[in-house]
């Protein structure tokens, strides 16, 4: 079904947008059904996955999915295409049509010996999540539930995203204790996620874009070492989850992070290189097929940023030149090597 699939699970970021049309097109502008079928999709996969004993760890995810993220998508999809009244009923259809031995009524899961245990709660952590994003009223909670609620909305209420980075910004300490509160199941960790995302992800951006190798350092290499270790952990997230260089920086876009991701893995030919850049790189080619090797003074006067941004060019035109048999392929392998 639609919810299996790379564009909704298991990432922390995905485009709301790319997912709704996807949708709509599936559904041919069905919209009643389609909010039915989601809602009752995302229980099945839960109900499986503990049919099937998954490990903790995905059922956690798929129980996060349906509590955290499902109704903040469809509070954003909703605005713009259901009437209140309408987006409930909608829900207590879907209600109808989940397996209650998974999820069973609140006077029936307290048999622990039933497997459901582990989930039992979560038609009712999925109400209180849509009363908290507002898609249904607390009010409602009750007849959707065919119980009295053994739960409440969260006392701090819903979270937004800018609020916890100028709580976090002016408070450190309020990071751990967001970090603690990803595992709750009441709706508010994506803007958790959102803001944790923005304050630990993006000043990483910041410092490859204004890297400064420190005074008292003798050796560059450990310089080259550590700023490729930052851009590793970067590209390594960046990649994970599809993210756009928009999603990892505000910053300029003339600033390393923006070109590197915009245009690192092409190659520029001479004549589109700054003659700083064109001395670097004939630095970088001597340093590495001629017996002098890479010095100090290379690296002294390349910066890391510099030399990330010109590893493309640096291999195509060292290719080149042992095609045009200008290099042999041995020491082609053994500069690079």
């Amino acid at each position: 079904d639609g919810t299996d699939t790379p564009q909704i699970t298991d990432r922390p970021l995905f485009d709301d947008m790319t997912v709704m049309n996807f949708l709509n097109a599936r559904y041919k502008g069905n919209l009643p059904v389609l909010v039915t079928d989601l809602i009752v999709a995302a229980f099945d996969i839960l109900a499986n996955a503990m049919y099937r004993t998954e490990p903790q760890r995905t059922i956690t995810i798929l129980r996060s999915f349906l509590v955290n993220k499902l109704p903040a998508f469809l509070g954003n999809y909703t605005a713009i295409t259901f009437a209140p009244l309408s987006i409930e009923t909608c829900i207590g259809q879907a209600l109808l049509r989940i397996d209650p031995h998974a999820f069973p009524s609140l006077s029936q899961m307290f048999d622990f010996s039933s497997k459901s245990s582990s989930v039992s709660e979560a038609r009712q952590e999925f109400l209180f999540s849509c009363a908290l994003h507002q898609l249904i009223p607390e009010g409602s909670i009750e007849v959707l539930l065919g119980d009295v609620p053994m739960q409440s909305l969260p006392a701090s209420g819903r979270y937004m995203k800018a609020d916890l980075v100028s709580e976090c910004t002016s408070n450190p300490a309020k990071i751990e204790d967001l970090i603690g509160e990803l595992e709750n199941m009441e709706g508010n960790t994506g803007e958790i996620a959102g803001a944790l995302f923005e304050i630990l992800l993006q000043p990483l951006c910041h410092l490859l874009d204004n890297w400064e190798g420190h005074e008292d350092q003798v050796e560059n290499q450990p310089v080259y070492d550590e700023f490729g270790s930052v851009l590793l952990l970067v590209s390594t997230i960046k990649h994970r989850f599809e993210l756009q260089p928009s999603d990892l920086t505000a910053l300029d876009p003339d600033s390393f992070t923006s070109r590197y991701f915009r245009s690192a893995s092409e190659s520029r030919t001479i004549e589109q290189l700054s003659e700083h850049e064109n001395d670097l790189l004939g630095g970088w080619i001597r340093g590495l097929f001629e017996a002098e090797g890479i010095n100090d003074e290379l690296m002294s006067t390349c910066k890391p940023a510099e030399f990330h941004l010109l590893i493309a060019t640096l291999f195509d035109q060292s290719i080149k030149a042992c095609q045009s048999r200008i290099l042999t392929m041995e020491t082609l392998k053994g500069g690079f090597e």
